[in-house]
């Protein structure tokens, strides 16, 4: 008898999900959630266009009109993207020179084919007039569209080993170096004035990882290293003084950064090997993380600010390591108008729960991203647990069995197990 109670309960349940509209969300959510796209790496916001590569070494686009995906090339380890005045895509490669992509077409140029000194090239910046610079192991390399010409700063080691570059607003270009006593340059009318802890004061400038500039002519560096929690941090250059700040004299909640990005309102936003989000105004300190926001994962490897001061960027999700793209805005996410009727149609979407069955924590992904209300409730339809949530449920005080999850309008089954 209870084998058909229970069938009988089921059929019940799923009839009332049936007739049940589906849900509405707030508009202009501070977080939305692209779980259609995984192993998102190395987020660049060009136009209306979020372009990234996936872990097929796959070159996707997103569509901010409409939200369509697409694949542009497919290209092993891709290091960088950029766009020229004519609208061309350039991307760098670390194995096999750097690609341009023009309407469906592929041009690629290696070091047998060209004169780049290096078919490995970890980052390329493109200049006002319209200059490809590459950082090649061998040198930075800057293409014309149709000469090239080569400079090696005597002070790098490795065979002249660039790992990033940078351009300020003086057109003066910024590189890195994985390997020298001196990490950083600044490369200018053809000659490197070298900086390290030495002439800085700044130790942790030697793990420099990225480089970005604000509106009133401030450079700023992310350094950092997984293996050392003493070394690290963000460092501002204004053109005499060197200012350091880290988790001990700061609001960072940790300081082995890797990413930065900088939005219109020269806000500063780093992200790295642990700690989540950061938020820097020049005055005050947010922290942003899995526990008091949206953000999936307190890993935060890339970051890229759009048009509309949406911050994209892409945490380490769901325990297995898949790199997700993800957007913030603490104004609510942009898009352009007529992105609507995709927004609508995704967020009509039904949820998915991760892992299911579950023994711990459940995992609720969508469109939207932002504080929820949760029911669950048994088979015989007793609440057994509630409260709020971003993303993550835990589930662990629940004995084994059949559940329903009410988020929204919508009700989903999952299975605890021990």
């Amino acid at each position: 008898m209870r084998s058909r109670f229970y069938i009988f309960l089921y059929l019940i349940v799923h009839t009332i999900i049936l007739l049940k509209p589906p849900g509405t969300q707030a508009e202009n959510p501070e977080w939305m959630y692209f779980h259609d796209i995984e192993y998102a790496y190395n987020i660049t916001a060009i136009d209306n266009n979020i372009y990234l590569t996936s872990g097929d070494d796959y070159v996707i686009r997103l569509n901010l009109e409409n939200l369509e995906i697409d694949t542009i090339a497919e290209i092993y380890s891709v290091s960088s993207i950029a766009q020229d005045k004519e609208k061309n895509i350039w991307m760098s490669t670390l194995f096999s020179g750097i690609y341009k992509y023009s309407n469906g077409n592929l041009e690629n140029f290696t070091s047998s084919n060209s004169g780049l000194p290096d078919s490995r090239v970890s980052d390329l910046v493109i200049d006002a007039n319209n200059n490809i610079w590459c950082a090649t192991k061998q040198g930075l390399a800057k293409f014309d569209g149709s000469d090239w010409e080569v400079y090696k700063f005597e002070h790098l080691e490795a065979n002249g080993y660039i790992s990033s570059l940078a351009i300020d607003k003086d057109g003066s270009i910024w590189v890195t170096n994985a390997y020298s006593p001196y990490r950083i340059a600044k490369f200018n009318n053809g000659k490197f004035i070298p900086y390290n802890g030495e002439n800085t004061g700044i130790t942790s400038i030697n793990w420099c990882q990225a480089i970005d500039f604000d509106s009133k002519g401030n450079i700023w560096f992310v350094a950092g290293h997984y293996l050392s929690d003493s070394l690290g941090g963000l460092i501002r250059y204004d053109g005499n003084e060197w200012t350091h700040y880290d988790k001990d004299n700061s609001g960072m909640a940790n300081h082995q950064l890797s990413s930065i990005a900088i939005d219109s309102n020269d806000i500063i936003w780093t992200g790295g090997f642990e700690g989540g989000l950061h938020r820097f105004d020049g005055e005050n300190w947010i922290n942003l993380n899995s526990s008091n926001s949206g953000l999936s994962e307190d890993i935060v490897p890339f970051i890229s600010v759009d048009n509309y001061n949406n911050k994209w960027l892409n945490s380490v999700n769901d325990g297995i390591g898949k790199f997700v793209l993800e957007v913030y805005n603490e104004n609510g996410v942009l898009l352009p108008t007529s992105a609507n009727i995709a927004i609508e149609t995704l967020k009509n979407k039904e949820p998915f729960i991760y892992p299911n069955p579950a023994s711990e924590i459940i995992t609720v992904t969508d469109l939207i991203k932002r504080e929820r209300k949760f029911k669950i409730s048994n088979l015989y339809g007793q609440t057994v647990l509630e409260g709020t949530f971003y993303h993550e449920i835990d589930i662990s005080k629940l004995i084994p069995g059949f559940y329903f999850l009410n988020v929204d309008d919508f009700i989903l089954k999952f299975v605890k197990i021990e």
